[in-house]
C-alpha cells in the first residue's frame, strides 16, 4: 500500500511538472508562431517594395 501510494505521489509530481513544461512550449509556440506572422509580413513588404522599385527603374 505504501509502494502504490508512493509511485502516485511520484507520478502526480512527473504529470504537474510535464504540464508545466507543456504550458511553457505551448506559450513559446504561440510566441513563435506571432514572431512568424510578423516576419511574413514585413516579407511581404519588403517583397512590395522591391517590386514597386524595380518597376521604378525599369521606367527611369
Amino acid at each position: 500500500m505504501f509502494l502504490n501510494t508512493s509511485l502516485l505521489v511520484e507520478n502526480t509530481s512527473l504529470l504537474v511538472e510535464n504540464t508545466s513544461l507543456l504550458v511553457e512550449n505551448t506559450s513559446l509556440l504561440v510566441e513563435n508562431t506571432s514572431l512568424l506572422v510578423e516576419n511574413t509580413s514585413l516579407l511581404v513588404e519588403n517583397t512590395s517594395l522591391f517590386v514597386h522599385n524595380a518597376s521604378g527603374i525599369a521606367f527611369f
